[in-house]
């Protein structure tokens, strides 16, 4: 078990403190960097609905691959990723398609089980070739599919189990690889809401500030900014709520909202969090 020292505040001042974040035992330590170290060009992928914590993730890998060991790595994702996360550094190096017998290496994150990949014909090759294979992944469904499985189940997103994978690899924690794990993190958590938010998670985002990710960015681009689309979609939503016998608050979204808004699907993420703010409701959309 590796133990990693974080700084904490306690009533003004500054202490040390010890928490468990990751069971790696020396001999999976190893193995990783021997994983790492033999191999040279990683395909990284994640599901067929690419979010913010498989971005996150994804790209603070590669980073850490390409900038601080010299690895090639291929960012791939089967559909065009969403313009909110366009603005993020190396998002740009996303690609649709990629050469199935180039990679040497695969990481995935944030799937659970192999069929939640989108099982593109490039996917279906360089997926039966038998290759050695890091999945990271905090869902407690994760089926154990790769070589190696990095899994914590209770990591409120796949980037911390990264952070953890990083700083027993001894990675440097640049601000751009913090930006994109913070990231994650806001979005797996709702920034900050959602009932798998931990101790651990405050103490990490705030490893990850103290590295230079861009919070008030963060904070500003996904959470106090909203398209008129998007409010317009919302409005629809909430105006047929309705409160049923058994006091669930029901409400629903058709095709013809998003076409007359001109939203996108995206756009209703966090509705359904914002419709359970109503007390003692449980919200159906």
């Amino acid at each position: 078990m590796i133990f990693y020292k974080l700084k904490t505040h306690t009533k003004g001042t500054i202490s040390n403190c010890y928490f468990v974040c990751f069971m790696i035992t020396p001999q999976d330590l190893a193995t990783f960097k021997e994983f790492i170290n033999t191999h040279s060009n990683f395909l990284i992928l994640g599901p067929k609905n690419t979010d913010g914590d498989t971005i996150g993730t994804n790209v603070a890998l590669a980073m850490y691959l390409e900038e601080q060991l010299g690895k090639k790595a291929i960012l791939y994702a089967p559909n065009p990723i969403d313009h909110k996360y366009k603005w993020m550094p190396w998002v740009d190096r996303f690609v649709t398609t990629f050469t199935p017998h180039e990679p040497d290496a695969i990481f995935t994150s944030d799937t659970a089980v192999p069929h939640l990949f989108a099982h593109t014909p490039e996917e279906e090759i360089v997926l039966s070739r038998g290759l050695p294979w890091v999945n990271l992944d905090h869902h407690i469904s994760n089926s154990k599919y790769a070589t190696h499985n990095l899994l914590y189940f209770q990591s409120t997103s796949c980037s911390m189990i990264l952070y953890y994978f990083l700083k027993a690899m001894g990675a440097t924690i640049t601000p751009d690889m913090a930006t994109h794990m913070l990231m994650s993190i806001y979005m797996d958590s709702g920034s900050y809401i959602h009932p798998n938010t931990t101790a651990d998670t405050y103490e990490i985002s705030a490893e990850l500030v103290a590295a230079g990710a861009d919070q008030l960015e963060i904070a500003t681009r996904f959470f106090r900014t909203n398209s008129v689309a998007k409010l317009q979609l919302w409005g629809k939503v909430l105006d047929r709520m309705q409160i049923m016998p058994d006091g669930v608050l029901t409400s629903a979204v058709t095709e013809g909202d998003i076409m007359e808004t001109g939203a996108d699907r995206e756009d209703l993420e966090g509705l359904v969090d914002f419709m359970n703010a109503a007390p003692n409701k449980l919200c159906v959309l």
